[in-house]
């Protein structure tokens, strides 16, 4: 299992880096995602081992960040999102275990309006998308109290709906992306994220019309 945990970081890392220098034309973006959840919560999968409480969550702790790949035309786009969401004060409160918690979602996503970036007349913007999520909570280790209780990444796939606004190539969005997998799993983060363009593209001299 260590293993596949490795694999997935250097493969989200990579997808990182390969994107920063993504060639853009009028169509093609490449964009940093950043902000803050303002409520999340990780539901390890039911195991007979263990009869602990299998929750973990925070408020205002989350701080996801990532990169997405675009491809749109007027209001509608189509996007590939990874990103890491980090929640180091992360903890069960019913049974206190360790602290912080960890995701990687990646998404393919439907946006529509603002939130395309290549609209030239919408204020306002929507987005859903489909993907699968690796989480992890107690990430910082376990308590000594619970010597025969493990933690490690299990899958969620997940359902994500946004709405937002922007212009040119920055927008903010609230989003909530819940997801569910086996053995009882489940993940649910909300909040506030923006989208930062990070070339503009210099084929686009079409002058702005926004309207919401």
């Amino acid at each position: 299992m260590q293993s596949k945990q490795i694999l997935i970081t250097i493969g989200f890392f990579t997808f990182i880096f390969l994107n920063s220098f993504y060639p853009i034309n009028a169509q093609f973006q490449t964009s940093i995602i950043a902000g803050i959840d303002v409520y999340q919560i990780y539901t390890n999968p039911y195991t007979k081992e263990s009869m602990h409480s299998r929750s973990s969550g925070a408020v205002f702790s989350g701080i996801p960040i990532g990169v997405q790949l675009s491809h749109g035309i007027k209001n509608n786009g189509i996007a590939l999102e990874a990103a890491a969401n980090f929640a180091p004060l992360s903890l069960d409160l019913q049974e206190y275990k360790g602290l912080g918690a960890i995701g990687f979602p990646i998404l393919l996503k439907y946006n529509y309006g603002a939130l395309s970036g290549t609209s030239t007349d919408k204020l306002i913007g929507y987005s859903a998308g489909l993907g699968v999520q690796m989480n992890r909570t107690e990430w910082f280790g376990l308590s000594k109290n619970y010597p025969g209780l493990k933690r490690t990444f299990f899958r969620t796939y997940v359902l994500e709906l946004a709405v937002g606004g922007g212009v040119g190539g920055y927008s903010m969005y609230l989003y909530t992306r819940i997801g569910a997998g086996a053995d009882q799993a489940l993940s649910f983060n909300i909040g506030i994220l923006s989208k930062t363009q990070l070339f503009k593209s210099r084929q686009n001299k079409i002058r702005p019309q926004y309207q919401s």
